[in-house]
């Protein structure tokens, strides 16, 4: 079951991750195509620099793409590298407070011997 929940995060991450490369290619490709009517209906001659700016968001939306469907075996890598060190802290931490619990229950009982130095029959 554990490993079920762990499998249904991983392919979250992942849909998260294609679902912001694809609003990234959206989001570029109408601003590019918006950028290049405007140019050729404002400026028709002088039209050599938008393919500049054009150029710089394909190659964003290139690399993004190269990230999320190319290299997501290392970003799985890198994310199985953090649980493996999540969990090692997670049980560090439990281990280090269990020692605490038993030192305070160890305090405790010093505190409870050191608290009863009289004798019963000392009392009428």
């Amino acid at each position: 079951m554990i490993d079920d929940i762990i499998l249904y995060r991983k392919a979250t991450s992942r849909v998260k991750r294609k679902k912001k490369f694809y609003k990234h290619t959206l989001i570029m490709s109408i601003f590019s195509i918006l950028l290049l009517t405007l140019t050729f209906i404002i400026a028709p001659g002088a039209n050599s620099w938008v393919f500049i700016p054009v150029g710089i968001f394909g190659l964003s939306v290139f690399i993004h793409y190269l990230i999320v469907f190319k290299f997501s075996k290392i970003q799985d890598k890198l994310q199985n590298w953090e649980e493996d060190k999540l969990e090692i802290e997670y049980m560090k931490l439990k281990e280090l407070k269990q020692k605490n619990k038993l030192l305070r229950d160890e305090e405790i009982l010093r505190l409870n011997q050191l608290e009863k130095e009289y004798r019963d029959e000392d009392f009428v």
